[in-house]
């Protein structure tokens, strides 16, 4: 059987050849995306899922009606501050959908780029990613170059 390559992480894998039409790769993390990208896809499309997950949710909520006070007073310092998950302090790339995460780009002067993906099909970061690089373009010449001697 050929070789695929995972939609999630961009390595190459052998499907199992139990499941020939296999599209994601056997690691952990890719297999957490296809679920995840599975039930978004089901959540749009299908009204019956979407209402009996809505159903099951509320269900649980009436279980459990004091789940959220309990997880805040555990997860909480002495000063009565919840306490960030390790998850939520990683260091993630900003959000661009939000204007609060584009403080970070404070530093780059307003201008004219150019910007071209570095990674080439066989080294993608995921099927949803993009590494570019982005170089200033001198507004100034008419080549509109981007090595240009004259560009501040």
């Amino acid at each position: 059987m050929a070789s695929k390559i995972c939609p999630c992480c961009g390595e190459t894998f052998q499907p199992h050849h139990k499941v020939p039409n296999q599209t994601y790769c056997s690691s952990p993390d890719c297999q957490k995306e296809r679920r995840q990208s599975w039930d978004r896809k089901q959540q749009k499309s299908d009204s019956d899922y979407r209402d009996n997950k809505s159903r099951a949710q509320q269900t649980w909520t009436e279980r459990n009606p004091d789940y959220w006070r309990k997880y805040r007073k555990s997860n909480s310092d002495p000063g009565g501050k919840t306490v960030p998950s390790p998850r939520q302090t990683a260091l993630i790339a900003p959000s661009p959908v939000k204007t609060d995460d584009l403080a970070w780009l404070q530093n780059i002067p307003a201008g004219i780029y150019r910007i071209r993906p570095v990674c080439t099909e066989s080294s993608q970061v995921n099927g949803g990613s993009w590494v570019v690089e982005i170089t200033p373009v001198c507004i100034k010449c008419p080549c509109q170059d981007d090595d240009c001697q004259d560009r501040t």
